[in-house]
């Protein structure tokens, strides 16, 4: 993660530290329709930071799934209790 990112995702997560990405962009998303024209290019920002580090962290984890797919269990007992004998 380059240092801009890293500053950007610091910035909305000592924002809203308790939420979720999720829901930090769901609030900033109504604060950006409710903002004024003097706050309105503070919470835009801070939006766009908070989106940009969602992307980021969704591309970090894909990453790692592809880079550590997991593995199938071979030795599962048969699932016979769930067929049902005919009558």
């Amino acid at each position: 993660m380059s240092s801009r990112i890293a500053t950007e995702a610091n910035c909305f997560a000592s924002y809203h530290v308790a939420m979720s990405s999720e829901q930090t962009i769901k609030s900033l998303c109504t604060r950006v329709i409710d903002a004024d024209d003097a706050e309105f290019a503070a919470v835009a920002a801070d939006l766009h930071a908070a989106l940009k580090a969602h992307i980021d962290s969704i591309r970090a984890m894909a990453v790692a799934a592809l880079a550590n797919p997991p593995s199938r269990p071979t030795d599962l007992p048969q699932a016979t209790h769930l067929v049902r004998e005919a009558e």
